[in-house]
């Protein structure tokens, strides 16, 4: 811990303030997965397709001028998230239900991507 409060004093000094400040805020998180590792506790490096699939139910639920029930809401994160977890099965909806159409509503038009 003690390098880490070091490592973002330098940061700061050398004008990086975000930095420093990021390695400060951090550092017991830091602390926390070394020792994690040094237990052989397995931690994913990445989580990169899990903060995706928030990042999608996220804009989804934060859309202005949006009014989602609970069913409508269910309904689009499962279109949403089949097409990160299960593309085969997205394309089989997309056949079945879209016929690859693009989709208008109040002036707005889109096409389902499965990719």
């Amino acid at each position: 811990m003690r390098a880490l409060h070091k490592i973002a004093k330098e940061l700061n000094e050398d004008g990086y303030l975000r930095a420093a400040e990021f390695v400060r805020k951090n550092a017991g998180f830091m602390g926390a997965f070394a020792e994690f590792a040094l237990e052989d506790i397995k931690i994913p490096y990445a989580t990169s397709r899990i903060e995706r699939l928030m990042g999608e139910a996220s804009k989804r639920c934060r859309r202005r001028r949006m009014h989602w029930s609970t069913q409508g809401l269910k309904g689009i994160l499962t279109i949403a998230f089949t097409r990160y977890a299960d593309k085969s099965l997205c394309e089989d909806f997309k056949k079945a239900c879209i016929h690859n159409e693009t989709i208008q509503w109040k002036g707005y038009s889109t096409t389902l991507s499965c990719k």
